[in-house]
Order: C-alpha cells, then sequence, then structure tokens
C-alpha cells in the first residue's frame, strides 16, 4: 500500500508541496532506499529480538510515518518520513515471510507463500479504490498556515491498517525456530502444541512430539571466543556483512541475479 500510495497523491502533492520533475522522482525513489537500508538493520535484528518483536515495531513505526508525512507540510519533511517509512517496511516485509514460513510444514511452504503473495495485488487494488473514493474530492482543512486536504486524508487512512496489523500481531505466537535458536525449546513445543490443537481439534498434550533439538553450526573454541569478545552489536554487523556476501557467490548469486531482474522489472513501471 505505502508504495503505490505515491502513484496517486503525486498529481495532487504537487502545488501544495511546490514539486516538480526532480523532486517527484525522489519522493518515489526515497522509500526504496529506506527499504534497503532497513532490510540490513531490521534482519538482523530479528535473529536477536525475534521475528515477532521486529514485526510489531516496524509496524507501528510505518503507521505513525504515515500519519507524520500526511501533516507534512514541507518537501523536505516529507522526504524525511518517507524514507523512515521506507526504513520500517525493509523490516515489516522481508521478517513477514520469514515468520510467514516457519510455521509452515515443508511440503506446503511454498504454495502458502505464493498464497500470502497474491495479497500484494488485492492490497494494491484497495489502495487504487480508496485513492479514487477520496483524492478528487474538496475535502479537509486549509488555513493559512497550515493544509490538510484530501490526498492527506488519503494517506492517514493508508496507515489504518498497519496499527491494526501491529495490535494483531501481539496475539500471535514467537517463531518456533526463534525460540529453539535461542534455546527455549519449552515454548517452542508449547506454541506447535497450541498448533496442533487448532488444526486437529484434539487435546494438546497428545502432540505426539514431546523434545525439540535445534541443530546448531558446530563452531570451534577459538570461533566461539571471537564471536562472545567482539559483543552483542559488532555480531550483528558482522552478520549483515557476512549474509550479504553470501548473495553474490555461488550457488546463491544466480538466484540473487533472478530476484534483481524480476523487482527491477516488476517497478520499473
Amino acid at each position: 500500500m505505502d508504495i503505490i500510495s505515491m502513484s496517486f497523491i503525486l498529481p495532487s502533492a504537487q502545488c501544495d508541496l511546490n514539486l516538480n520533475t526532480q523532486t517527484k522522482g525522489w519522493l518515489n525513489s526515497i522509500i526504496f532506499i529506506g527499504m534497503m537500508a532497513g532490510a540490513y538493520t531490521w534482519g538482523s535484528v530479528a535473529d536477536s529480538l525475534g521475528r515477532k518483536k521486529v514485526l510489531i515495531v516496524s509496524s507501528f513505526m510505518n503507521a505513525l510515518c504515515i500519519v507524520a508525512s500526511s501533516f507534512s507540510q514541507s518537501y523536505e519533511l516529507f522526504m524525511l518520513f518517507r524514507f523512515l517509512n521506507g526504513a520500517a517496511l525493509g523490516g515489516s516485509g522481508p521478517v513477514i515471510w520469514s515468520y510467514f514460513a516457519e510455521f509452515q510444514p515443508k511440503s506446503k511452504r511454498g504454495s502458502m507463500l505464493s498464497f500470502m503473495a497474491a495479497f500484494w495485488t488485492l492490497g494494491n487494488l484497495f489502495v487504487a479504490g480508496l485513492a479514487g473514493l477520496i483524492i478528487p474530492h474538496d475535502i479537509g482543512f486549509r488555513s493559512q498556515y497550515f493544509v490538510y486536504n484530501s490526498w492527506r486524508i488519503f494517506l492517514l487512512i493508508c496507515a489504518l491498517p498497519s496499527f491494526i496489523v501491529a495490535a494483531l500481531l501481539c496475539f500471535l505466537p514467537e517463531s518456533p525456530k526463534f525460540l529453539l535458536s535461542q534455546g527455549r525449546s519449552e515454548e517452542a513445543i508449547a506454541i506447535f502444541r497450541h498448533i496442533y490443537q487448532i488444526n486437529t481439534g484434539n487435546d494438546g498434550e497428545d502432540y505426539p512430539v514431546k523434545h525439540l533439538i535445534y541443530e546448531e553450526e558446530i563452531l570451534t573454541v577459538e570461533e566461539k571466543a571471537k564471536i562472545a569478545k567482539r559483543g552483542k552489536y559488532t555480531n550483528m554487523i558482522v552478520d549483515i556483512l557476512d549474509n550479504s556476501k553470501q548473495l553474490f557467490v555461488s550457488p546463491i548469486l544466480r538466484y540473487t541475479l533472478i530476484s534483481i531482474t524480476i523487482n527491477f522489472t516488476f517497478h520499473i513501471g
């Protein structure tokens, strides 16, 4: 919603924010710059603090930035909140795929992720319809120093789904895989029992798996000491750099290039 919304508000915001061709281009691009920066940061944080926490914080941050941008009276301030909006999307976007996939059985994971991806199109259709209902109308408030008109109201309404998502996520469990990686196996198996109970209608205590073992990467004593010495935040930065390098070497390089090509052609229009 947040990405495509700019296509609808730019014609109306042109006069209010004194936009020209160059500034319009920057407004369209700045959210992607923010997403790139946010994806690097939030992905590592999610591995340390948990998928659920990152999704709640990034969704709430996303909503607040949209609201703030709707009140922005200058191009510079609007740009700032669009960048922060992108940074928040960079957290919720990649992490939600990991969070959702980690609840799916391996045999159904691909089809369920494709099913979830279909809602991207539905969201775009919803935004287009919402824009058509609100932006053409002369509604809002206008004074000598402050303007809050139809395209700003449209942005304000676009923030509601993010607020709702942040609230609903509070009632969902943390990723069992993350809990296992943190040594919290009892919490993980409790979540699996609850899922089993919902899916089958049987008592959670009848869940056939009684113990969970997380297969960690085997590290030498020297490697463990090096990691401990670096500190939490330094390790996060090192993880970001290491994971980035892996994208550009075989066998992942091929899929990286395919993904870049698909995304480039998808957004070129």
